[in-house]
């Protein structure tokens, strides 16, 4: 009889153990589904948070402003250069007339006008700086009694084109890339009235001006300080030839 209790006993006392086994491995399987429960909790209360409107750029962290002003350095923009040449084209010595003010170029107005960058503010300013360069350039003409004054823009040589007009000749450009011969980026005009500047805008000018010429000896005898060789522009990387339709649009 008293073997039997114990039997009795010992099973029952088994029966506990695998039911709180049962009851462990039955929490633990439900543990996961809340714990994801309450992480999708958080996340919609953090979504929720989230504010939908940009907050105004000066109360933004500096750190962000600087960055910001970083990627605004980098928009690409386009300078003209404004050359003056002669009307005198029909008559015998009609070249000579036509390249007497080969050598005045300037910027146009608009080329003048500086970036918004580079007075938006001081940390914008900054960052500027670091991309763009004072270009000078000559003036059209010189004003009687008064000091020559050069015309200048900022140019960023990574991103920025110079635009040459067609009131440019081939002297012009010879010039130009003489005072400037880092340029990268050329954009050419081509010709609406290819009549009057087939003298001295053909393609062989063109490229000589690009890539340097030989000085007509007679010219540097009477100014020695005309170089044996004008260089073109030695930094040169890419062409551009522009239609009047393109540029109109």
């Amino acid at each position: 009889m008293n073997s039997c209790q114990e039997l009795l006993q010992m099973s029952i006392a088994e029966m506990d153990d695998q039911a709180q086994q049962l009851l462990v491995s039955s929490s633990a399987q439900t543990s996961t589904p809340t714990t994801q429960v309450n992480q999708e909790s958080k996340s919609t209360e953090i979504v929720q948070k989230t504010s939908d409107t940009f907050e105004h750029f000066p109360k933004l962290p500096t750190e962000l402003q600087v960055k910001i002003w970083g990627y605004a350095v980098w928009i690409p923009r386009t300078i003209e250069v404004l050359g003056k040449h002669g009307t005198a084209r029909n008559t015998t010595n009609g070249r000579e007339a036509a390249h007497k003010h080969s050598r005045s170029y300037r910027l146009s107005k608009r080329s003048r006008v500086p970036p918004a960058i580079l007075h938006a503010c001081h940390n914008s300013r900054e960052e500027a700086q670091r991309a763009y360069k004072k270009y000078f350039f000559r003036p059209l003409r010189n004003k009687i009694n008064k000091p020559r004054e050069f015309s200048y823009t900022w140019f960023n040589l990574e991103t920025d084109s110079l635009l040459i007009g067609s009131s440019a000749c081939e002297q012009t450009m010879t010039y130009l890339f003489q005072d400037n011969n880092d340029l990268r980026k050329v954009i050419f005009m081509a010709e609406d009235e290819p009549q009057f500047y087939s003298d001295c805008r053909s393609a062989e000018d063109i490229i000589t001006a690009l890539h340097g010429k030989p000085t007509n000896a007679s010219s540097q005898a009477k100014k020695p300080r005309i170089p044996e060789y004008l260089h073109g522009c030695r930094g040169l990387e890419e062409v551009f030839i522009l239609s009047r339709s393109d540029y109109m649009t």
